[in-house]
């Protein structure tokens, strides 16, 4: 896959905000699904990978730009965002640091329903959201993924099973309004309204990557070894890649992004 740079953005921080497009043959290659695609579609395509601002972002789109169906998805019921099949023409998603990603997602979790979930093992949604529960979500949610890859809405499916099926990423870094807009000038109009309203909470605990036990943050590792290395292109190093993540002569073996599961049985690509 050939990787053009089409814009770098200098903000406050001193952190660059870049944004790739991903051009020619698809990561993933496959024979598009002749007549799935839909022809009414107003471009360019959003796809949306959990938590990151992509509720926010498809409201100020519309339905046009954001229903499901627009595309071949695996077959999951996660709400408007199913990982694509194949690449995408004409797409676009935004992308963030893995772990800021994983904080937001327990942050928002501990408010739904499925929580309860954890209740057996002894996490509940009254306990306090400090690094020690963190750390237990953490565990089970890991092992949860194992046997049932759509756990907690699909949020915990790597970003890289969507973003290596579109045309452009966008980091979540600095103004991310602005930074939309920059990615082609159908997007010039777009206003967004933050709706992150659970992560402030976990700041009083000093919740993060940080504070994961050695054993969680190297399942963290793993399981999230394709964003770290490839979307470090984007977001820069993350603090808590492994050390090989930068390495350019590491390959990722076994992709997350290959197989989905639900219930201990293989999902998709459909076994023949």
């Amino acid at each position: 896959m050939k990787i053009l740079l089409l814009h770098t953005l200098v903000i406050a921080a001193h952190v660059r905000a870049i944004v790739l497009e991903t051009a020619d043959s698809p990561v993933t290659p496959g024979k598009r699904i002749k007549g799935l695609l839909r022809s009414d579609l107003q471009g360019p395509i959003f796809v949306h990978i959990p938590k990151t601002a992509g509720t926010s972002i498809w409201k100020a789109l519309g339905s046009n730009f954001t229903d499901s169906g627009r595309y071949p998805e695996v077959p999951f019921f996660c709400m408007k965002h199913n990982p694509p099949q194949e690449h995408v023409p004409d797409s676009w998603a935004v992308v963030r640091d893995p772990c800021d990603r994983l904080v937001s997602e327990f942050a928002w979790a501990r408010l739904q329903g499925w929580y309860n979930r954890y209740k057996a093992d002894g996490l509940d949604s009254h306990a306090t959201p400090d690094c020690a529960t963190f750390n237990k979500w953490v565990s089970l949610v890991m092992k949860a993924y194992k046997t049932d890859s759509e756990v907690e809405d699909c949020h915990m499916i790597p970003q890289w099973c969507y973003a290596s099926k579109v045309d452009k990423l966008v980091p979540m870094i600095g103004d991310l309004e602005q930074n939309v807009r920059k990615v082609d000038k159908r997007l010039a109009f777009l206003k967004l309204n933050s709706a992150n309203h659970h992560s402030h909470v976990l700041k009083k605990y000093d919740v993060g990557c940080g504070c994961l036990t050695p054993e969680n943050l190297k399942a963290v590792q793993e399981h999230f070894i394709e964003d770290f290395v490839h979307l470090r292109k984007v977001l820069g190093t993350s603090k808590y890649a492994p050390k090989f993540a930068s390495d350019p002569n590491f390959v990722v073996k076994d992709s997350k992004c290959a197989a989905f599961h639900r219930n201990g049985k293989q999902l998709w690509p459909v076994r023949k």
